[in-house]
Formats: structure tokens, sequence, C-alpha cells
């Protein structure tokens, strides 16, 4: 079961590391969501990537507060 679970993080790093080829990302990252929380996936990222990692201060949030402002905007555009 060990194995199992320590096995989890890099398994996580794979897919995002594949994501992340595949759309040609070369700079900045931020981990938000839960992955966010996990320090073991943060110091992977960190040190696989040559370019900065950041997380934010409320991971959790930032999906909620992306999708606020996403309706924020446009619900000026539906008012019109």
């Amino acid at each position: 079961m060990e194995n199992l679970y320590a096995g989890i993080p890099e398994s996580v790093k794979e897919r995002m590391m594949d994501v992340m080829r595949r759309i040609d990302i070369n700079a900045e990252v931020v981990l938000c969501g839960g992955v966010a929380q996990n320090k073991r996936i943060v110091r992977i990222f960190d040190s696989e990537l040559v370019f900065p990692v950041v997380v934010p201060d409320n991971p959790l949030i930032v999906g909620a507060l992306g999708a606020a402002l996403f309706a924020r905007e446009h619900a000026k555009k539906w008012r019109r």
C-alpha cells in the first residue's frame, strides 16, 4: 500500500507534464486546487521544471474565483 501511495504524486506529475508538452507550456506554472496543497507534488514540479511553480495563498478557491470573474464579465454582455 505504501508503494501505491508513493506513486500517486509521480503519476499526477506525469499526466500534467504530458498536457503541458502538448500545449507547449514553457513559462511560469500556477498549481491550484487540491493538488497544490500536496507539498510533495509541488516539490516534484519545482525540481522537474526549469521555470517557476507558483502556488496561490488559497489554491482551493482559484477555480471558483475564475468562474465568478467569468460570470461577471459575461453578465455585463448579457444585460446589454
